[in-house]
C-alpha cells in the first residue's frame, strides 16, 4: 500500500518549478498559454490513441446519421441559449460554432429537458482543468488501470470527457433512469484523484453533471477557436449497461422482452385487446386531451391500436383526424396556442409495435391525461359482479338475435352473423329456443 502511494505522490505532487519556464510563461497571454496547453495535450493522446472523424464517432453513438437530433447554443454575447432540430449527418454545418453541444441522449418532441428523456446512447464524464503535465498521469494511473476502459476521449478545451458508449441503447423509464443516474454517479467516482498534501487536494475537478447534459460536440470550436478532436484506443468497445452496472455496484434489472420462453419455439405475447377499448380511447382524446399532452396522447392510441389489432391504416387516418381538429380554429371544445406539427403523426406511428403489448394501463393514462375509471360493483365481489354482467349481456344478444331474424327470416346465417358480429354457433342456439329457426 505504501508502495502504491509513493507512486501516486510522485507522479501526481507539484512539481519543482523551473525558472527558465516561468519566464516564459510570463511573456505569454493566458488565451496563449491554453491554445498551447490544447496542443500539448493532442500530442500527449495521439501516443496513445488513434484520432476519429466526428460523423465516424456519431455514426458510433446513435447508429443512425438519417435521424432528427436536437442541438443546443449557449449563451455568448449577452444572447440567450437556443434548441435547434438537425440531421444528424448535417452537424459538419455547426463546426464553425464554438457553443454548439449534444446530448448523448434522445428526448420526446426533441426538446431537451431532464423529465422528456427518451432512450440514453452514452455516459460521459467530464473532467475540467486537466493540464498537459497531468494528463499522461491520468491516462496511466487512472484510465489504463479501469477494468472497463472508455470508447472515445475527448478532448474539448481546457479537460477532456470521457465517453462511454453503450452496445445498445437504453429506454429511460423511471425506474431504469434512477439507475443509470447512480451508474453515472459512481463512474465520476472512479476517476476522482486526492494527492497527499494540501497544496493538491485535487489535481483537476470532475464536473457533476446530469444524464441528459448536452457537451460540446467533437469537430466544433473550443472557446479559443481550436478545433477539438476525439480519440478512440484499439482495444476500446462498447459496453453493456448491465456491465457498467455491476462494476458500479448498481443492481439493475434487465429490460423486459417480448419474448416469454425462447425455448418453446420463441413463442411471443400476442395482442389481446377488445376493440371497444381502442374506440373509447379515440372518442376521448377528441374531447378530453388538452395542450401538453396532444403528442404523447397520440403515440399512446397507436399502443392501444396494436392492443386492439386495429390495422396500422385505420389508426393512421385516426391520428390524421384528430391533428385536423386539434388544429381547427373554429373547434368548439379547444382554443390550442401552438397548432400540432403534421409530422408528428409518423413520430407517434412508432408505438405501434409489438412492445406496446407489455405497456401498462398507469403508463397509457400518463401520456393520455386521463383515467380509465373501473366499473363500480356497489359492494359485490368480483364473481358475483361477472356473473351479473354476463347475464346482462346473455339477455341483450338474446333479444338482438331475436330482433334480426324476426325483420330478416329468409336471409342466411352467415349473413346475420357478419352483420351483427354475432357468432353462427350463438345464432343458431338462441334461434332454436325462439322457435325462430
Amino acid at each position: 500500500m505504501n508502495t502504491v502511494k509513493s507512486i501516486i505522490s510522485q507522479f501526481f505532487s507539484r512539481p519543482t518549478p523551473c525558472p527558465a519556464r516561468q519566464a516564459q510563461k510570463a511573456q505569454l497571454s493566458v488565451a496563449e498559454q491554453r491554445r498551447l496547453e490544447f496542443l500539448q495535450k493532442n500530442q500527449i493522446l495521439e501516443q496513445y490513441y488513434n484520432i476519429v472523424s466526428p460523423l465516424e464517432f456519431l455514426q458510433s453513438v446513435f447508429r443512425n446519421l438519417d435521424q432528427e437530433h436536437c442541438i443546443v447554443f449557449g449563451k455568448k454575447d449577452n444572447q440567450k441559449g437556443s434548441v435547434e432540430r438537425i440531421i444528424l449527418e448535417d452537424v459538419l454545418d455547426y463546426f464553425q460554432f464554438d457553443n454548439v453541444y449534444i446530448p448523448y441522449c434522445s428526448f420526446f418532441n426533441h426538446f431537451p429537458k431532464n423529465v422528456l428523456a427518451k432512450t440514453l446512447f452514452a455516459f460521459c464524464i467530464d473532467i475540467d482543468y486537466v493540464k498537459p503535465k497531468w494528463l499522461e498521469s491520468l491516462i496511466k494511473y487512472k484510465i489504463n488501470m479501469q477494468k472497463i476502459k472508455p470508447t472515445y476521449i475527448f478532448n474539448s478545451g481546457q479537460g477532456v470527457h470521457l465517453i462511454y458508449v453503450l452496445a445498445e441503447p437504453v429506454e429511460l423509464y423511471n425506474s431504469i433512469k434512477n439507475k443509470c443516474d447512480k451508474v453515472l454517479k459512481n463512474l465520476r467516482k472512479k476517476f476522482i484523484i486526492k494527492g497527499q498534501n494540501k497544496n493538491t487536494k485535487q489535481i483537476y475537478k470532475v464536473d457533476s453533471l446530469r444524464l441528459t447534459q448536452p457537451y460540446r460536440i467533437p469537430g466544433s470550436l473550443t472557446k479559443l477557436g481550436q478545433v477539438s478532436l476525439i480519440y478512440k484506443s484499439v482495444c476500446s468497445r462498447k459496453v453493456e449497461i448491465s456491465e457498467l452496472a455491476d462494476w458500479c455496484g448498481i443492481k439493475m434489472k434487465k429490460p423486459k422482452t417480448i419474448i416469454k420462453d425462447k425455448k418453446k419455439n420463441n413463442i411471443e405475447y400476442l395482442p389481446n385487446g377488445n376493440i371497444r377499448f381502442y374506440q373509447h380511447c379515440l372518442m376521448r382524446c377528441f374531447e378530453e386531451v388538452q395542450e401538453g399532452h396532444r403528442y404523447l396522447a397520440m403515440f399512446a392510441l397507436s399502443v392501444v391500436a396494436w392492443k386492439c389489432r386495429v390495422p396500422k391504416s385505420e389508426l393512421q387516418e385516426a391520428l390524421w383526424a384528430l391533428v385536423e381538429w386539434w388544429n381547427d380554429p373554429d373547434n368548439p371544445y379547444f382554443d390550442f396556442s401552438h397548432p400540432i406539427k403534421p409530422q408528428e403523426v409518423e413520430k407517434a406511428l412508432s408505438g405501434y409495435n409489438q412492445k406496446a403489448t407489455l405497456c401498462p394501463k398507469e403508463r397509457l393514462e400518463e401520456w393520455f391525461g386521463f383515467k380509465f375509471n373501473p366499473p363500480k360493483r356497489n359492494g359485490r365481489k368480483r364473481s358475483e359482479h361477472l356473473k351479473r354482467v354476463h347475464a346482462s349481456r346473455r339477455g341483450k344478444t338474446r333479444e338482438l338475435v331475436r330482433l334480426y331474424l324476426e325483420a330478416n327470416p329468409e336471409m342466411p346465417i352467415s349473413e346475420i352473423s357478419k352483420i351483427s358480429g354475432i357468432s353462427r354457433p350463438t345464432i343458431y342456439r338462441y334461434g332454436k329456443e325462439l322457435g325462430l329457426i
